[in-house]
């Protein structure tokens, strides 16, 4: 999965929060970054997973880095 991601989802684009858990930047639908990561293929090797739509209000406890790929995102990008 990470080789698709990092494909469709170049540079800072995306942050690997641990092995196979992603946050990606994108404008479209859920549905559509599934079908760009290849998650839900109708094929015999399709890849499972969920596509979660995150707006400016967020909160946790995790590594620092995450917060800081969120920070320069809703910096950069207005969150979208």
């Amino acid at each position: 999965m990470s080789e698709k991601v990092a494909a469709a989802y170049p540079g800072k684009a995306s942050h690997e929060i641990k092995p196979h858990w992603f946050l990606v930047r994108d404008d479209n639908t859920t549905s559509a970054v599934g079908k760009r990561v290849g998650i839900g293929d109708d094929d015999d090797t399709r890849t499972l997973g969920f596509v979660l739509k995150l707006n400016s209000q967020y909160s946790g406890m995790y590594a620092r880095s995450l917060w800081e790929w969120l920070e320069l995102e809703l910096a950069e990008n207005g969150g979208s």
